[in-house]
């Protein structure tokens, strides 16, 4: 039997309104926010992050270290936030989740964690100094007490 064109027209247009609402049936939620990577570094390359943010508010070095070990010796401008403290979390949430944030401990162990936390907590740009402070003096980087 032949179909009149007005007929072929509406089969055309509920077939198309049918793959429409496959499409958004069948698919994935939109992703609200991208989850923020870790990028470790090494102390070459925070050192070079450092330089070329020095009049960045936006960039934000974090010492997670205890208060006694930052005051022992810390990279110049670190805000130190104690990842040991029941207060950590709160304290990270008080930040700015847009901001660019390198984070450092000693050896490089709790700054991934912490890093992990800030992750979690939705912020944007996370760099972890890779060996901590131990691998940031040996290559020769100072430290402001």
């Amino acid at each position: 039997m032949k179909k009149s064109k007005v007929e072929l027209r509406i089969l055309n247009q509920i077939s198309i309104l049918f793959q429409v609402a496959v499409l958004f049936c069948c698919s994935k939620p939109p992703v609200r926010d991208i989850e923020a990577k870790i990028i470790n570094v090494e102390p070459e390359k925070a050192y070079t992050l450092i330089q070329s943010n020095k009049n960045n508010p936006d960039f934000v070095i974090v010492d997670v270290r205890t208060p006694s070990e930052y005051e022992v010796g810390h990279i110049s401008g670190a805000l130190n936030i104690n990842y040991a403290s029941h207060t950590f979390r709160e304290e990270v949430k008080k930040l700015h989740r847009k901001r660019i944030y390198l984070l450092y401990c000693r050896s490089g162990r709790r700054s991934g964690e912490a890093s992990k936390i800030f992750q979690e907590e939705n912020f944007s740009t996370i760099y972890n100094l890779f060996g901590g402070i131990i691998e940031w003096t040996k290559s020769g980087y100072p430290l402001e007490k």
